[in-house]
């Protein structure tokens, strides 16, 4: 539902800068800073007497669990990484396989059959690692695209002691919050 500001005004009461914000709007008038969020979840009209505004800024905010994901991510890629190219275990894996043949005529066969399956992991464990280390790359890069998809730029107006008001702003620059804070004087 749509709000006319022309309900909102108080007798006497004219508007003095109007920043448009898709179907947003913040307006200055000669008593009070009225936020019109007709799009927004919450009250549709706030508003804040002008000797209460402190300053007006332009604010970027985004969903911080996607960003804590991603590092998280990050991080874990970076120590399999390291972890996989650091140690490399092809050194044991081919010292135990190159000793089968001499332990079948000590009687030690089957032992060394199973040294050997040990060592057929160490051979290819370093490379999982990697690979792992890859695919965790992987959901860090997803992390941060959800992140950089949940921001969302709103213009907010601080006041002294009150609740600030936010009108969501996706083309709002430092230039139109200037304009704000200019009618304001």
């Amino acid at each position: 539902m749509s709000v006319a500001l022309s309900e909102v005004l108080f007798d006497g009461e004219s508007v003095v800068e109007r920043v448009d914000c898709g179907a947003n709007a913040l307006v200055v008038t000669t008593h009070r800073v009225v936020a019109l969020t007709p799009t927004g979840s919450g009250e549709r009209v706030r508003y804040a007497d002008r000797p209460n505004v402190e300053t007006v800024r332009v604010e970027t905010a985004g969903a911080t669990r996607h960003l804590r994901f991603g590092l998280r991510q990050t991080a874990f890629a970076l120590f399999l990484f390291a972890a996989g190219t650091l140690f490399s275990l092809d050194g044991i894996a081919d010292s135990v396989t190159g000793a089968t043949g001499t332990a079948r005529e000590v009687g030690v066969g089957s032992l060394v059959q199973v040294l050997s399956m040990v060592a057929l992991f160490a051979r290819y464990f370093d490379d999982a690692l990697v690979a792992l280390g890859g695919l965790t790359a992987l959901l860090a890069a997803l992390g941060f695209a959800r992140y950089l998809r949940s921001r969302s730029r709103a213009l907010v107006v601080e006041t002294y002691g009150g609740d600030e008001l936010r009108v969501p702003a996706p083309d709002a620059d430092a230039e139109t919050a200037g304009r704000v804070l200019e009618a304001l004087d």
